[in-house]
């Protein structure tokens, strides 16, 4: 996937789990979950995202540094 398709799908992601977030006591249609769960159920949602999102990201930066830190010791 390329980064423009990464970033729409981020964005859609954003939007989609502010408006859940928002929007969670109009959800009446299911009276077996209070607003309390469905905050919940998107918040873990996207604390999931993010960190499986940024921790390859951060794995890679850190073996960058390690290459360039290794780099400069031996001149």
């Amino acid at each position: 996937m390329n980064s423009t398709v990464l970033i729409g799908l981020s964005l859609a992601s954003v939007v989609f789990f502010s408006l859940v977030h928002v929007l969670a006591d109009m959800f009446r249609w299911m009276l077996q979950l209070p607003q309390k769960y469905w905050l919940s159920f998107a918040d873990g949602i996207s604390i999931i995202y993010v960190f499986l999102g940024l921790l390859p990201k951060i794995v890679e930066a850190q073996y960058i540094f390690r290459i360039h830190s290794a780099a400069r010791r031996k001149s």
